[in-house]
């Protein structure tokens, strides 16, 4: 089983900058760096999730991705949440439908 983790959350003037561990079912262990801006924030939760909590489903999100889909593999080391919508059209869709685990 995969889990994802932000282990530290920082804030800046337009949103949060996130350190993310995902150890994979393999063991294998990614560190990212995800930055979320208060828009993308209160557009996919609306501001009832915690921000770390978007970020970790937005991963969640992108790692159960179909096979075929843009999303790159493994995940950028550093990238901007926004930047999801390129890799996975439906992401807001998905954020935004509740399907929080």
């Amino acid at each position: 089983m995969t889990t994802i983790h932000v282990t530290e959350e920082s804030d800046s003037p337009t949103g949060w900058t996130h350190s993310v561990t995902i150890t994979h079912s393999d063991g294998k262990i990614q560190t990212l760096t995800v930055t979320l801006c208060f828009q993308d924030y209160e557009y996919w939760s609306g501001g009832s999730r915690p921000p770390e909590r978007v970020t970790e489903s937005l991963i969640e999100s992108l790692l159960g991705a179909e096979e075929g889909s843009k999303v790159p593999s493994p995940l950028p080391e550093k990238f901007d949440a926004s930047t999801a919508r390129r890799w996975m059209p439906e992401i807001d869709r998905a954020l935004r439908s509740g399907s929080w685990h």
